[in-house]
């Protein structure tokens, strides 16, 4: 198998990096092409997989991630399926929360839609606590954008699910999934943060540290983090187990435009058929 890297829209460093990094265990021949993406200042930064090949790149827009990406299957960090005028919060990001200890501060309460479109950040948490009972963290207000983005996204006449589905995930959740339902133990971005991650990711992608070098050395840190291209590598790697998925309720409630609250995992103590390392 191989890793492709293409190229971005905003100005890179260094030279295209491939190099052979085929998955550590066997996936069914009938898997489906699947894409995990997380945000980042320059855009959303997406690994795809179709069976064979990674690819690593960066966009500007989800419009532009979704027509390009020929996957039925991504699995994207940002809350997707809103409350409107409830007072009770998500039970997915309640959920998630609970099965964490030292990262439950990163499942931070999401914004009510009413709030999507407010101008700063006093006049969103003022919405919001009108329609929820509560204010707005800042955390919540610096994704807004992006969470109006997708909002937009999926309700529009561009988006179509029963082809290409776009699902919410959370990275901690994705790597307490796959390290055997244990959270990580250090802060995404601390240098030891990094490492446990892409120890984790190295169980089922062999030579992980490849597929991030690859993407790291491509875009400049001003616009993708570290800790996005991990990320969103966790996001990638739990869409490869798209049959085997759960969800967080068990049984997904809907908002009011029938969009799913929901936040997608896959749990390694489910058996793995271990192919050569």
């Amino acid at each position: 198998m191989r890793v492709s890297i293409e190229g971005p829209t905003i100005r890179s460093r260094g030279t295209r990096q491939k190099a052979a990094v085929p998955l550590s265990f066997r996936v069914s021949n009938n898997m489906k092409r699947i894409s995990g993406v997380d945000g980042c200042k320059g855009g959303w930064i997406a690994f795809h997989f179709d069976g064979s090949l990674w690819s690593g790149k960066l966009f500007k827009n989800i419009s532009e991630l979704y027509a390009e990406a020929d996957s039925e299957l991504i699995l994207i960090d940002i809350p997707i399926g809103l409350r409107e005028n409830e007072a009770s919060e998500r039970l997915c990001d309640l959920q998630a929360r609970a099965v964490l200890d030292k990262r439950k501060s990163s499942v931070f309460p999401s914004p009510s839609r009413v709030a999507l479109f407010c101008k700063d950040y006093s006049q969103a948490s003022r919405k919001n606590r009108e329609s929820s009972g509560r204010g707005l963290s800042k955390q919540s207000f610096s994704i807004i954008p992006k969470i109006r983005e997708v909002d937009v996204f999926v309700q529009s006449a561009d988006y179509f699910p029963k082809k290409k589905i776009i699902r919410e995930v959370h990275p901690e959740i994705c790597f307490w999934g796959l390290n055997r339902r244990s959270e990580m133990n250090y802060y995404k971005n601390d240098t030891l943060g990094k490492c446990e991650r892409l120890e984790v990711l190295n169980q089922y992608i062999k030579d992980a540290k490849k597929i991030f070098d690859a993407v790291r050395i491509r875009y400049r840190k001003q616009y993708v983090a570290d800790s996005d291209i991990i990320d969103a590598m966790g996001c990638a790697v739990t869409a490869i187990f798209n049959d085997s998925l759960s969800t967080f309720p068990p049984k997904p409630e809907k908002d009011s435009k029938g969009l799913s609250m929901e936040i997608v995992y896959y749990s390694s103590n489910q058996r793995l058929e271990r192919g050569v390392r």
